[in-house]
């Protein structure tokens, strides 16, 4: 046998169950018995990047959406954000990131090894429903590689908007009717200036609904009450397409000459107690506390004092606990009715408030365990540094020697892990 000199060799490589470099070894056979080896080149091996973990898996219409993602084995060259390359599937229109601008995927990178890749994405909001889909791939591949065969893809769900009647004002009138009150809708797509949505009272169709704006968030239209009894009613809108999209909320309508209004206490704990002072102008015949008798949503309520002021009086009550405790959202309004115990037909009403303490919604480690991002479901009175012996009462468990505890928003909570 004699030198090989530059004679190229292709082979196919065997599979392996190792991310490693391995010896390549050439055996050139000869006439008689032995080889000669050459141990000159080297394999390296590379495992093929999966998607490890990804929350959250739902984003939601005209709202951009934080993700945070993890990648197992992930491709070497992925060394800086710059070096990732993202690409949006699916969804084909989007908004632009609010302050920032640009319709792209934003990505940071927050921990990365060898094994694992650790990834912030900001996704811009997507204008309709449907399956989003996420490619995070390198810019660049390992010489002899394609950098499709590194990418990996992540799936959202993008549910439809549901309709809603996200805000009414004011939320009561006069049942005399002729009051016009101003309504915000969002998942309303049949709205249009020259089609407003059919708007009614308890059953009764407003005198007139005009479109005073229309735009990708949503829209906003005026409706004439109707002359209708007294009472709560339910306002109902329903898209110009047809009443299988529609939505509803209370509203309240007084009896002419008869107005009230919370003055003090109006937000309550759900659990009750406290009081709740109300001013109700023209409730002739109220005098003491034994001529009326209150309740909020149906729910006896105890009246403690009554003033008569001029042409009104001042009333207050204890209030109970909230009839929706506990309370699925962070606060509920909720009508507080007095009647006067001499005639049903002459009442008040006026809105309050339960509210609730924030609870833990989420809480996330970042991609290598050392912080800890605890997110409540409503804003709370949390700024800047605070002592982690506080957020370990209330969280359980100890975070090591010399933890650091930071609101970093109204909602969110950063504990940096001490050590130990």
């Amino acid at each position: 046998g004699g030198a090989l000199g530059s004679t190229e060799v292709v082979a196919t490589a065997p599979p392996s169950a190792n991310h490693s470099v391995v010896i390549i070894s050439l055996q050139c056979p000869t006439a008689g018995t032995g080889a000669l080896a050459n141990t000159a080149a080297y394999l390296n091996y590379l495992k093929i990047p999966t998607s490890s973990r990804q929350e959250p898996v739902e984003c939601q219409v005209r709202a951009a959406c934080e993700a945070w993602i993890t990648i197992a084995n992930p491709c070497p060259t992925m060394v800086s954000a710059a070096d990732i390359l993202s690409n949006l599937t699916g969804i084909s229109e989007f908004g632009q990131h609010r302050g920032t601008g640009g319709s792209n995927a934003k990505i940071q990178i927050l921990s990365q090894t060898s094994q694992l890749l650790a990834l912030r994405v900001l996704l811009p909001p997507p204008l309709a429903s449907g399956s989003l889909g996420l490619l995070i791939a390198p810019r660049t591949a390992p010489v002899g590689l394609a950098t499709s065969e590194f990418a990996v893809t992540f799936s959202f769900t993008v549910p439809p908007v549901i309709p809603q009647i996200v805000a009414i004002s004011p939320s009561s009138a006069t049942s005399a009717g002729g009051e016009t009150v101003r309504l915000s809708l969002v998942g309303f797509p049949g709205v249009t200036l020259d089609a407003p949505p059919v708007v009614l009272f308890g059953g009764m169709a407003a005198s007139s609904v005009t479109v005073t704006l229309l735009d990708e968030e949503g829209s906003q239209v005026t409706a004439v009450v109707p002359l209708r009894s007294p009472g709560i009613v339910s306002v109902s809108a329903s898209d110009p397409s047809g009443s299988a999209v529609n939505a509803t909320t209370p509203a309240l309508l007084t009896a002419p000459g008869i107005s009230a209004a919370c003055t003090a206490g109006c937000s309550i704990p759900e659990e009750g107690g406290g009081s709740v002072t109300l001013y109700i102008a023209g409730f002739v015949g109220a005098s003491n506390t034994a001529s009326v008798t209150a309740d909020i949503e149906g729910v006896a309520t105890t009246v403690t004092s009554l003033v008569v002021t001029g042409n009104g009086n001042t009333i207050t009550v204890t209030p109970p606990q909230s009839p929706d405790a506990p309370l699925s959202t962070s606060s509920k309004t909720a009508l507080l009715r007095v009647v006067l115990s001499s005639d049903s037909d002459v009442f008040a009403h006026a809105s309050v408030a339960f509210w609730r303490a924030p609870v833990v919604a989420s809480a996330r480690f970042d991609g290598v365990g050392s912080l800890l991002r605890v997110v409540t479901d409503q804003d709370t009175n949390g700024q800047g540094s605070i002592a982690c012996t506080a957020a370990i009462v209330s969280l359980g468990g100890t975070f090591g020697t010399g933890p650091s505890c930071t609101w970093s928003s109204a909602n969110t909570l950063a504990i940096a892990f001490g050590s130990g």
